[in-house]
């Protein structure tokens, strides 16, 4: 299926802001811009791959080609136009459905934010009278145990990565993350999720570090070192990937303190409290300030201490790179922290 190049000037709401790493970004930066949450409706489109790329009139919506990839959302972008691979007919699906389509959705960050928290922005005229909710397949726990607590009772139309849907009217509530930029709109919705949660939610540790060592992205050489050195302060080294969606929110509901390396598992962070402290570490090719936005809306203190990629090459992009960070440095930004909340 080959659609139309798109003519100069007419890629459709490309309005985002564009996120960018240091040395652009301010370090003291004392605000964000962040884009006005709203809801649009398409009529009669082209609904392709479990990313939600959006065709109106042989025009792709730009915006929704973000975070997607041409090998694994099947289309090829050359010089005869956006040519959707498709594993079959296009099926047709009558009446006015929702989507909570959206690129990158196995990971924790972008389903929580990009997927299931555009709900943020929905009124109860977008939620309601639609025929169906349009999803990504759910091939990780977490996207079946938040969808649950989503407040939309029935169960969604899975969309394979290389599926093609013409959909009468589609609803689609806009990303309310803007490229990193999250808007104050997702704090009552997650707090509702986590009431929602209710008493599965349990607590634990109230000081707790984020473990990482058995992640691919971004190893952190010296992790062991750090994690023994905070022990002393009363850390505790949790591994999210073994925990369920209950058990962390009831974690980071918990928590007073929190340590961790730069990671999808820090969007829990939509579910901690008021004064809750978090102190991010960060590898310098690296910088992305979207748990620093996080912690502004929902009332964590932040601060970050910045570590340094392994030296040698590396032939993988600055976001997956081995990187260590001094110890003595993430031990006194801990001490400072723990001060601050006791009033010290």
């Amino acid at each position: 299926m080959a659609l139309s190049p798109l003519p100069a000037g007419r890629a459709m709401f490309a309005h985002m802001p564009v996120f960018q790493e240091p040395p652009d970004c301010l370090w003291d930066a004392p605000g964000y811009a962040a884009g006005t949450p709203w809801v649009c409706t398409f009529r009669d489109v082209l609904v392709h791959s479990s990313a939600g790329i959006v065709c109106a009139d042989d025009v792709v919506v730009i915006d929704t080609l973000v975070l997607t990839d041409e090998t694994q959302q099947h289309y090829d972008d050359g010089p005869d136009g956006l040519m959707l691979r498709s594993r079959g007919p296009v099926r047709h699906l009558a009446g006015r459905w929702l989507s909570l389509l959206g690129g990158n959705h196995d990971s924790y960050y972008h389903w929580t934010m990009d997927c299931l928290g555009r709900l943020a922005a929905a009124d109860a005229q977008a939620l309601e009278g639609n025929a169906g909710v349009l999803a990504p397949a759910f091939c990780r726990p977490f996207h079946a145990d938040s969808f649950a607590l989503s407040g939309i009772a029935r169960q969604p139309r899975m969309v394979a990565a290389d599926e093609t849907l013409r959909v009468d009217e589609l609803v689609v509530p806009w990303s309310v993350t803007g490229f990193h930029h999250p808007h104050p709109c997702v704090r009552p919705y997650f707090e509702r999720i986590a009431e929602a949660a209710g008493t599965a939610a349990r607590g634990g540790p109230r000081r707790i570090y984020v473990d990482r060592r058995i992640g691919a992205n971004r190893p952190l050489a010296n992790e062991a070192e750090v994690i023994e050195a905070l022990a002393p302060l009363g850390f505790v080294p949790v591994r999210l990937e073994t925990l369920s969606l209950a058990e962390q929110i009831g974690l980071f509901r918990h928590a007073e303190a929190i340590v961790a390396p730069h990671g999808a598992g820090l969007a829990n962070l939509v579910y901690a409290r008021p004064g809750c402290r978090l102190l991010e570490l960060h590898v310098d090719c690296w910088v992305c300030w979207c748990f620093r936005h996080l912690a502004a809306i929902f009332d964590v203190r932040y601060d970050c201490v910045l570590g340094r990629q392994v030296p040698g090459q590396q032939l993988i992009g600055g976001a997956y790179r081995r990187w260590s960070i001094s110890v003595l440095h993430v031990l006194a930004a801990a001490q400072q922290m723990l001060a601050e909340q006791s009033g010290g």
